[in-house]
């Protein structure tokens, strides 16, 4: 399956509110590589690793009424990339991985490869490797995942957006099964996930909290 085409305009951007915006993006730099970019906007700065950007903001409500979970990088090694991340000073998701990399052999051909970190103020990054594909060298955009009470009527809102369906799956494990729904809008990817546990809430001012 192929990956989506890039369209930059029509692009998606997650926004990450901080209590102090000055200690994230310096952690965004020093752990993953994020650079300051020439633009900002009227809600923040704005950082980019590859192809992949942020929105950097303080103090910022829910946008649109719906949160990112994570945001996950597209990386050509997922080990090579959480040991190099590990040297830098960053710390494992102690509620997704804490044991280091995971494996999904259901998603896309042949499966993906991926690992939590803390990223600012406990804002979890992954770091995703989709497994058989050649030819990515670089860190980049893999996808936005949201987690969904209701996949269907939060699917609803993103197609009515201009968002498409790429792919579905029901990823059965022994705590239950997980409706998972990937879809697409100007070379941005969002991962909508609905797990058999409840939602976990977060504060309303701080991480991620929506999409530019």
């Amino acid at each position: 399956m192929t990956n989506p085409t890039s369209s930059p305009e029509n692009s998606i951007v997650p926004i990450l509110s901080l209590s102090d915006p000055a200690s994230g993006v310096a952690m965004l730099n020093r752990v993953f590589g994020f650079q300051p970019t020439v633009s900002s906007n009227e809600i923040g700065v704005v950082l980019a690793l590859g192809d992949q950007k942020i929105c950097i903001t303080a103090g910022q409500a829910v946008v649109g009424g719906v949160r990112p979970h994570h945001l996950a990088l597209s990386v050509p090694d997922t080990d090579l990339a959480m040991r190099e991340c590990l040297s830098r000073g960053g710390v494992l998701s102690s509620s997704m991985t804490p044991d280091g990399p995971l494996e999904i052999p259901e998603f896309w051909d042949e499966g993906v490869r991926y690992v939590f970190f803390e990223g600012p103020e406990g804002a979890l990054i992954e770091l995703c490797m989709k497994k058989g594909v050649t030819g990515s060298l670089g860190w980049g955009h893999d996808h936005i995942g949201i987690q969904c009470d209701d996949i269907n009527g939060t699917q609803a809102d993103f197609l009515a957006k201009g968002c498409k369906v790429v792919t579905k799956y029901v990823l059965q494990r022994t705590e239950g099964g997980t409706e998972v729904a990937f879809l697409e809008r100007g070379g941005s990817v969002i991962e909508l996930f609905s797990p058999p546990k409840p939602s976990v809430e977060h504060h309303a001012l701080v991480g991620w909290v929506g999409f530019q």
